[in-house]
């Protein structure tokens, strides 16, 4: 065998690769895949984590100490949760949560707006507890 015999032999090594000779300036391609625990045509594996639903539990929770304007924002985020990932408990959880701080606290505006009178006099009765006497022309 002489060296123009040797340049037409295929050489290939053990990934698969077609050995490029001297002659042959192609780029070698692979005839396997080289990782086989790796799919290609597969979509990337879903996050198993609710990030959603979690902040919506908190912002319900926090919703209760700052009247309930968080609760709005928990809510939503509830609500974008249940539609990116059916059956996410925690995002239904979070959604009740809300929904009731948010039902509480519009029920107290609706009651203290429809009962004025009651409210003055429990705040005439704990700034007598807390300072003594008050005057009606300091309300």
């Amino acid at each position: 065998m002489d060296i123009n015999e040797q340049e037409n032999i295929e050489y290939k090594d053990f990934n698969g690769y077609k050995a490029a000779s001297d002659a042959d300036n192609n780029i070698p391609q692979p005839s396997q895949p080289l990782f086989y625990d790796q799919p290609q045509d597969q979509p990337a594996a879903e996050n198993n984590t609710s990030v959603n639903g979690i902040i919506s539990i908190v912002l319900g929770l926090f919703g209760c100490c700052c009247y309930g304007l968080p609760s709005i924002v928990g809510l939503i985020m509830g609500i974008i949760g249940v539609k990116r990932k059916k059956d996410d408990i925690l995002s239904i959880i979070g959604i009740v949560i809300c929904a009731m701080v948010i039902v509480y606290f519009v029920y107290c505006i609706f009651y203290i707006s429809t009962h004025p009178d009651e409210f003055r006099q429990m705040y005439e009765m704990m700034m007598e507890q807390m300072y003594g006497t008050v005057s009606n022309s300091s309300i």
